[in-house]
């Protein structure tokens, strides 16, 4: 479900295509957050949490709704405050987000919990 960032295909300099992404919370996202979360409240090398090969390739996407966070080390992420909250079910966010080369665009979608991925 790409679409055209700013309404241009490609971008007029180089010829490059210039598409936004739309990406959505998952439940396999949901679950490897969950597993993330019990490894520890300081940084946790992914590769020790035991994701499966989907929650893998997926989770740095939370970082787009701000719940985890590069560490120090390569391979090392940190839990956010909101990632803990939404986890806890006490912060909800919008189901979906717009991304144009790893930058934020908009939300978009209805407010979900924990509960309803």
């Amino acid at each position: 479900m790409p679409r055209p960032h700013k309404g241009k295909p490609v971008c007029e300099c180089c010829g490059a295509p210039t598409m936004e992404n739309r990406f959505s919370l998952t439940p396999a996202m949901a679950s490897a957050l969950f597993m993330f979360g019990e490894s520890g409240v300081h940084e946790v090398l992914l590769r020790t949490v035991g994701l499966t090969q989907y929650q893998w390739n997926n989770f740095h996407r939370l970082k787009y709704w701000g719940m985890v966070e590069p560490g120090e080390t390569k391979g090392g992420w940190k839990m956010t405050a909101m990632g803990w909250r939404w986890l806890g079910g006490v912060a909800r966010v919008r189901k979906h987000v717009w991304i144009y080369r790893d930058d934020v665009l908009e939300f978009a979608g209805p407010r979900v919990g924990i509960q309803e991925i």
